[in-house]
């Protein structure tokens, strides 16, 4: 899994934008388990 996809992913949805979303699917296609704290944004 590239690196920056995986850093734009764990940003703030707030803060990041449509971005976060986007590559949190990509994420997701390749890592199901992953989970992100979004209570801390």
């Amino acid at each position: 899994m590239s690196e920056s996809i995986l850093q734009i992913a764990i940003q703030c949805p707030y803060s990041g934008g449509p971005a976060v979303n986007t590559a949190r699917v990509f994420v997701h296609l390749l890592n199901d388990t992953m989970e992100y704290d979004d209570v801390i944004c």
